[in-house]
């Protein structure tokens, strides 16, 4: 059995990627979820550890918009993961970086304080 990981980036056709730890690289591809929504689909052997690390990159054009790490889960027999019907692959963020395209309000200062300039 091999195992699917599905995903749904916007825009739909940005350059997708999942690259786990062990070494497996999964471009993604046009998928189809079991609820009919349309995605990207990323496919991992039926061999490839259980809970490893992963990094997840997401290209428009040549700019990398989206860059995280996790711990991809397949669905494996007694593994204690809340699957949904038909799904076999799980990715669990839990590191976020921001990018230096990533722009934050500037810096005023409120008195004694700084404080980012919202709206």
């Amino acid at each position: 059995m091999s195992y699917q990981l599905i995903l749904f980036p916007t825009p739909l056709d940005a350059t997708c990627e999942v690259r786990t730890d062990h070494g497996v690289t999964a471009p993604g591809h046009s998928a189809t979820h079991h609820t009919g929504r349309l995605g990207q689909g990323f496919d991992f052997p039926d061999d490839a550890p259980n809970g490893q690390g992963a990094r997840f990159t997401m290209k428009v054009g040549s700019r990398l918009v989206y860059d995280v790490r996790g711990i991809l889960y397949f669905r494996q027999p007694g593994f204690p993961y809340p699957w949904t019907d038909g799904q076999t692959a799980a990715f669990v963020v839990d590191d976020f970086v921001a990018l230096a395209s990533a722009s934050l309000p500037p810096l005023v200062r409120t008195g004694q304080f700084l404080a980012q300039a919202i709206g």
